[in-house]
């Protein structure tokens, strides 16, 4: 297909470079596996989902060279790829969000419960981590403490979902971890609003869209003391051991309890928003690269 279309450079948007060495290629990388060699992560996912990326690293690693121009979102990923592969030539271009439709998005009513709500928007995949909520919810139940986790996952996400679920379930902690299942996009600022945080217990990231949308929304972010979260939060969050469910409720707990760390972090995250780039300025980055990539 290259050689038939004459194609003078590919902007590539998967996790393996292409095989091509005859073809300059513009790669837009976000495939964090192949950059958190030493995450936790590769312990804890099944042995099929450990097998299939391990293979898709020994790709990745065999056709990088054919990379001519990298593209990363953040600062952390940057310095892990020069650090791990010696990568260079690469474009920092930060993602632009598009947020201020949201507000004309009809109000969708979840009916959650009360109590202070802490919602973790996201698919299931073993970076999520979402199995630390177990042993924080016994905790929060233990204490009598009135804190919820929403989360918003599905069985056929996962092979995983099942008995998550249902160990949650079993366990008694079904009023203290609730299950809302996938939420519409649509429907995505109403739940914003009708939570008071986000919970993001993650292991790895390239870019976490929902730290962008609750700063938007004004809500308060807990999440991993790690370099992508802080690449992307900055002064914005309030940060903890993610593989330490006694560290995520202290976390909770010091927001909670103070009023004004929890308006700096909103006051931060809405100086945060000001800055994001606009699409018509990311447009012309990508522009920029993919010229200067075929001169």
């Amino acid at each position: 297909l290259i050689k038939s279309l004459k194609i003078d450079v590919i902007f590539n948007l998967a996790d393996i470079p292409i095989a091509a060495k005859n073809v300059k290629q513009v790669f837009l990388f976000d495939w964090p596996y192949a950059v958190y060699p030493e995450n936790p992560v590769w312990k804890i996912m099944d042995l099929k989902s450990f097998l299939y990326r391990k293979i898709k690293l020994f790709y990745f690693k065999l056709y990088l060279s054919n990379v001519s121009s990298w593209v990363v979102q953040t600062n952390a990923i940057k310095n892990r790829l020069k650090d791990i592969y010696s990568v260079e030539n690469i474009t920092l271009i930060p993602n632009a969000v598009t947020l201020e439709h949201t507000r004309k998005a009809p109000f969708y009513d979840f009916k959650l419960p009360k109590g202070t709500l802490l919602l973790c928007l996201s698919r299931y995949y073993p970076l999520k981590n979402l199995e630390i909520f177990i042993p924080l919810a016994e905790e929060i139940k233990k204490r009598g403490l009135d804190f919820k986790i929403i989360i918003t996952i599905d069985e056929l996400q996962h092979q995983r979902v099942k008995p998550f679920l249902s160990l949650i379930k079993d366990l008694g902690l079904d009023k203290v971890i609730i299950n809302i299942g996938p939420v519409e996009v649509n429907n995505a600022p109403s739940l914003y609003k009708q939570c008071d945080a986000l919970l993001m217990p993650s292991l790895i990231e390239t870019y976490c869209l929902p730290y962008v949308e609750s700063m938007y929304h004004k809500r308060i972010i807990l999440t991993s003391d790690m370099d992508f979260s802080r690449a992307v939060c900055g002064d914005a969050a309030v940060y903890f051991d993610p593989l330490n469910h006694l560290s995520i409720l202290e976390a909770i707990e010091e927001v909670y309890s103070n009023d004004i760390l929890r308006e700096e972090k909103v006051l931060n995250g809405s100086k945060q928003i000001e800055r994001l780039n606009s699409w018509d300025k990311i447009v012309q980055m990508y522009s920029d690269i993919l010229e200067d990539t075929t001169n």
